[in-house]
């Protein structure tokens, strides 16, 4: 039976009784409430007797709207009753500490799957304080008559209230559409709060969602184990893509967990065990029945849905370099190769890249370093075609294009038809297909909102390019058209307004703030893919580091007035290649004592030929990781000359400099990890 936090049972609600009501009022409102038959008679001798009752009055009153009064509790409480949820949520904002809990918790179980109202627990449980709260009880008391109360229970009684309000919100989470997103979010979005109330909430919603995992897990680990000894007995590649869906399901399910743990620094256990039995897996598909291909695909899988297992992720890491080393470079992975070159040089030249995708697209007739793309991709959709590379050619131009349009090198337009031209040579799987055409929907909505936001279209047009946008808007989209909506609709109903135009400029700049977050979010949603794709049959990547705070990068020049995400991006940014200067520095003095030791050899000699092969070997090792240092501090160069070109010298409004280098300090770890992946990727 679902659980249920309901307002509407309480026996303040069903006697229609103030808190502040003495003995003889409750006699009254018990009298009145029978005979008006609010509720059963039964139902309404328990409510009398509870709020007489010492212990039961004291669960009442804290599971009530002590702060609100009588009757505005009733009132809000009907009103919230009859709106609707975005409504609801508003309503929510008139209420504080405990009853702002109590009606979340509410409607957490009255409107479940909305992920507003488990949000708006936690932000409640920043304004609690147990000494206001007993101190208010206590006024409360003393109007009623009834005796003040007990320090200890009254303690006792609000942390029996939070675990009711963590069962709420945690149901709310799983009736959910998608329960292990919703409670990702949650954990992403206080992972790192800093006060103890919500804190200590969001750690008891997170054992209770675990122990609503565990029947699913387990069912889920049942089910790799089968398929493992499936392929252990010689099942094909069939049980090798159901081990890899059913990882990618155990990742939905478990990743908020898996966050919280790495935030303490635990490897979560159950997802530990997972990652054992599957390795034992790729060992015995690799060095048993020597498919590689097979284990290669796993070691990828597993390093994808575990990333938060630090010390396994590193295992994986290694399996997956040995594997790597033993596949000799087939056509296809060839072919994956110069397309990649081409990506890369297609990147690197200097052509008008918007000018000429617009003139001929992306396809056949393109021309220069766009048709040598463009070329490389279609020889490289022919040589994978039929091998579990065959995916592959699409997710690379897509993620070069991805790359290139948040960096601003492409315009929206030009992605939207380099994407349009890789679909329309040929479809590669559905699920590659869906991707690709969602870029498109987010690319075109990129460019209806630039059209909008030109000043030589007529209101009506502008109005018909909202309607087009609030087709598919999400809530916060939603609310800044409808917003721009009603400022032009009265526009056209008051043409001769002196002061509108400001008022346009107005919404447009409070509009384009919400857009740039839209944006920023779907940027980053496009952007999980993986760092190095060449011989994976799975486009990943690690996941990128959510944050509540809105990074701008500035344009590029000097002595500029930035605002204040601008700002935050260049005081942000300096600490993220602080960091990355501190790796470099660390690994250049690895290099140096591994170059000493080297040196240090070839002056002693070598007694056999043996130790001079090995010497010779360690040497090659060893120019390899320089050369490779050199690439990566070539790539931490070029990151310190563009913030250079938009950070060296600029302005900034009076405390805003202060403001995030404080903010810059409390969210150091997150900053440490953006420079671990952006150094991994390297």
């Amino acid at each position: 039976m679902a659980y249920r936090f309901d307002l509407t049972q309480n026996p303040f609600y069903l006697l229609n009784l103030s808190v502040r009501a003495d003995r003889d009022e409750i006699a009254y409102a018990y009298e009145d409430a029978l005979a008006d038959g609010r509720a059963e008679e039964s139902a309404l001798l328990r409510a009398r007797q509870e709020v007489l009752n010492p212990r039961h009055r004291l669960e009442a009153e804290l599971s009530w709207l002590i702060g609100s009064g009588h009757p505005n509790g009733l009132n809000l409480l009907h009103q919230i009753e009859a709106g609707a949820a975005t409504e609801a949520l508003q309503a929510l904002n008139a209420l504080e500490g405990l009853d702002r809990a109590n009606m979340a918790a509410h409607l957490c179980c009255r409107r479940p799957g909305a992920a507003g109202f488990p949000r708006a627990l936690l932000l409640a449980y920043r304004q609690i304080s147990e000494e206001e709260t007993q101190t208010l009880l206590n006024r409360l008391r003393s109007d009623s008559g009834f005796p003040t109360l007990d320090s200890q229970k009254a303690s006792e009684a609000l942390e029996n209230l939070k675990a009711l309000h963590v069962k709420a919100a945690v149901q709310c989470v799983t009736e959910s559409g998608d329960p292990g997103e919703a409670m990702r979010r949650i954990v992403e979005e206080f992972l790192h709060e800093s006060d103890t109330g919500s804190r200590v909430f969001l750690d008891q919603m997170i054992r209770e969602y675990d122990a609503w995992t565990e029947p699913r897990l387990g069912e889920i680990k049942e089910r790799i184990e089968s398929a493992a000894a499936r392929c252990e007995r010689g099942a094909g590649l069939e049980a090798v893509l159901q081990i890899t869906e059913l990882l990618e399901e155990w990742d939905g399910i478990s990743q908020p967990v898996q966050l919280m743990e790495e935030k303490k620094g635990i490897e979560e256990p159950r997802s530990k065990e997972v990652c054992r039995v599957v390795l034992n897996l790729c060992r015995n598909l690799e060095f048993e029945q020597d498919r590689i291909e097979d284990a290669l695909m796993l070691t990828r899988a597993l390093l994808e849905t575990f990333p938060e297992l630090s010390s396994t992720a590193n295992q994986i890491s290694k399996a997956i370099g040995g594997i790597e080393d033993r596949i000799e470079l087939s056509s296809s992975t060839k072919a994956l190769d110069a397309l990649m070159q081409a990506a890369d040089s297609f990147k690197e030249s200097r052509t008008q890249f918007n000018y000429v995708i617009k003139a001929k697209g992306f396809g056949p007739a393109s021309s220069g370093s766009v048709g040598e793309f463009y070329g490389a991709f279609v020889t490289a959709v022919e040589k994978t075609a039929g091998t579990i590379y065959q995916e592959m050619p699409w997710l690379i131009v897509r993620k070069t294009v991805i790359e290139m349009h948040n960096n601003e090198v492409l315009s929206h337009q030009a992605a939207r038809l380099m994407t349009q031209g890789i679909l329309d040579h040929k479809n590669p799987s559905p699920k590659v297909v869906e991707r690709l055409r969602r870029d498109l929907r987010d690319l075109e909505r990129h460019e209806t909102w630039d059209r909008l936001k030109s000043q030589s279209l007529s209101y009506d047009q502008k109005l018909t390019l909202i309607a087009k946008l609030l087709d598919g808007a999400d809530a916060e989209e939603r609310e800044a058209l409808l917003i721009l909506r009603s400022a032009l609709m009265k526009k056209i109903a008051d043409r001769k307004a002196r002061r509108w135009g400001f008022a346009v400029v107005v919404a447009i700049i409070i509009i384009a703030a919400i857009v740039n977050n839209i944006n920023e979010k779907r940027s980053a949603e496009l952007s999980r893919e993986p760092a190095s794709p060449s011989s994976s049959t799975r486009y990943t990547s690690p996941r990128q580091p959510a944050t509540a705070l809105i990074e701008q990068k500035p344009p590029v020049g000097s002595n500029r007035l930035l605002s204040e995400n601008e700002v935050r991006y260049c005081v942000f940014q300096k600490e993220r290649l602080d960091i990355l200067e501190s790796m470099l520095n660390k690994r250049s003095a690895e290099l140096d004592a591994q170059g000493r030791k080297l040196d240090a050899q070839s002056q002693r000699g070598f007694t056999s030929q043996a130790a001079l092969d090995r010497h010779n070997a360690d040497v090659g090792r060893y120019n390899a990781g320089l050369a490779a240092y050199r690439k990566i501090r070539d790539r931490y160069n070029a990151l310190v000359q563009d913030y250079n070109a938009r950070c060296s010298n600029y302005r900034y409004r009076v405390g805003v400099l202060q403001k995030l280098q404080r903010e810059a300090a409390l969210k150091r770890a997150a900053l440490e990890k953006d420079a671990q992946i952006i150094f991994n990727s390297w």
